[in-house]
């Protein structure tokens, strides 16, 4: 249909509507004193009962922004920051600026997401619940130039230590409900999108609400890769042990750990500029993944060429079966002891 906004006639209800990048420009087509008020009121028309406008845009206080990167509506640096001075036609929001204009439009019942590295291209979407506990933002991958100002990550993990990460996060996807029902999302506190990979490992994670976490697959391809996942928790690597999990339908299973991950407290050694806490960290885990190894040159089977193309020549440390995901995101300290989460 080509129409204006504020010429469309339709009879029909929506389960959902999507904003994406069209929100920042409502002043443009919306003439009223108060225009983004007055446009989710008119969309809220359009929905059902129960229904959703997603909402997705750029935070104007993203912290990409403060660290060189240029705003993406006007090419220009510190573009959101400073207002969009001297431009009429863009407008976008903090996150108590946008809170203020949905809940004068009259929605009482909404959920923020955090989508990392942005909401055009997510890999990772945070809610308020897990953003300053859980620091996994993924790869700071954008598609624009930037000046490098300073490293995002450093900064972001002094933003999680003090409770401010949801202020400062690139975009925002906001899921706007028409009713005070309960929805479908209520119970997810964290989602991880895995489609940077060949299709038959493209997963998806969920940490829920009730503490458990479900890892599934994003097309009937990766099927197998979750089933392997599961038959690879028997295999502890060296002292690391893998987690216990259960298979639901094509979904895995496993609990939440509530300790800060391996990564975690490497990097808080890094912004502490502890040095002897940093290489103590890193001893203990090549003394855990090594023991019980042995030296070979004998490990590239078939299926290891399939994946890694090469033999070297050199002998390596070796296990009978090894974890290809052990980075140490995945990995934990439980009760002295570690625990690996992601065992492909």
């Amino acid at each position: 249909m080509l129409s204006d906004f504020d010429d469309i006639e339709l009879e029909e209800k929506f389960d959902y509507i999507v904003l994406c990048n069209v929100f920042e420009y409502t002043k443009s087509f919306v003439k009223s004193e108060n225009p983004y008020v007055d446009y989710l009121n008119y969309l809220k028309g359009f929905l059902k009962e129960d229904g959703v406008i997603f909402l997705a845009l750029s935070n104007r206080l993203g912290l990409k922004y403060f660290a060189g990167f240029k705003e993406e509506h006007t090419n220009q640096l510190f573009a959101g920051i400073k207002e969009y001075f001297n431009t009429d036609s863009i407008q976008t929001f903090s996150k108590t600026e946008i809170t203020k204009i949905i809940e004068k439009a009259g929605f009482s019942n909404y959920k923020f997401y955090y989508p990392y590295p942005d909401h055009e291209f997510p890999q990772i979407l945070h809610t308020d619940k897990l953003i300053n506990t859980i620091l996994d933002k993924g790869i700071y991958r954008y598609r624009n130039e930037r000046i490098l100002f300073f490293e995002e990550k450093k900064l972001d993990l002094i933003l999680s230590e003090e409770d401010l990460s949801q202020y400062f996060s690139n975009s925002f996807l906001i899921e706007i409900r028409s009713s005070d029902n309960d929805y479908p999302t209520d119970d997810m506190d964290f989602i991880k999108i895995a489609t940077d990979r060949k299709e038959e490992f493209n997963t998806y994670t969920i940490i829920w609400s009730n503490g458990k976490v479900s890892k599934s697959p994003l097309t009937s391809k990766a099927n197998d890769h979750i089933k392997r996942m599961f038959e690879g928790r028997k295999n502890d690597i060296g002292k690391i042990r893998c987690l216990n999990s259960e298979m639901k339908g094509n979904s895995l299973y496993y609990d939440l750990l509530k300790q800060s991950s391996y990564e975690y407290l490497l990097l808080d050694a890094v912004v502490k500029k502890d040095k002897e806490k940093f290489f103590k960290l890193i001893e203990s885990f090549y003394a855990a993944m090594f023991y019980n190894s042995f030296e070979s040159d004998e490990y590239a089977t078939e299926e290891f060429l399939k994946i890694f193309k090469v033999k070297s020549d050199i002998k390596f440390h070796c296990h009978e079966k090894s974890n290809w995901d052990l980075n140490f995101n995945n990995l934990f300290l439980v009760d002295g002891e570690f625990t690996a989460i992601d065992y492909e």
